[in-house]
């Protein structure tokens, strides 16, 4: 589950870099591969890591609520005319929400750290 976000943001960026992410003419589809083995190794690093798959599934959860509600806000604030600043609007509280998640995560997982030990004496 959270690899999902972190799949959608990789072939977003590269999408983007690439000028694939725009349906342009000019795109020949060469970064399809590039896509895919950076997909692939993020899910291996999950699956190789359970700590970590854990921060990304805590941070998939907070998206999700956040995703649902920008979405009806959004679209129900205007019409398709202005759809590209409501998709970086969309992306924008898409990344925050992650982040936050993710943070929050970070936090919780640190807080239940067992403390240090300390000397015998």
């Amino acid at each position: 589950m959270g690899w999902l976000p972190i799949a959608y943001a990789v072939a977003w960026i590269v999408g983007e870099v690439t000028g694939c992410g725009r349906f342009a003419a000019t795109c020949d589809g060469a970064a399809d591969p590039l896509v895919l083995v950076l997909q692939v190794a993020v899910l291996g690093l999950l699956l190789a890591a359970p700590t970590l798959a854990s921060l990304a599934a805590m941070a998939a959860l907070a998206l999700v609520p956040a995703a649902i509600v920008a979405t009806f806000v959004l679209s129900a604030t205007g019409e398709m005319v202005d759809g590209d600043p409501r998709r970086v609007a969309l992306g924008a509280i898409m990344l925050v929400a992650w982040l936050v998640g993710l943070a929050v995560a970070v936090t919780r997982r640190l807080r239940s750290l067992p403390p240090p030990p300390r000397p015998v004496s």
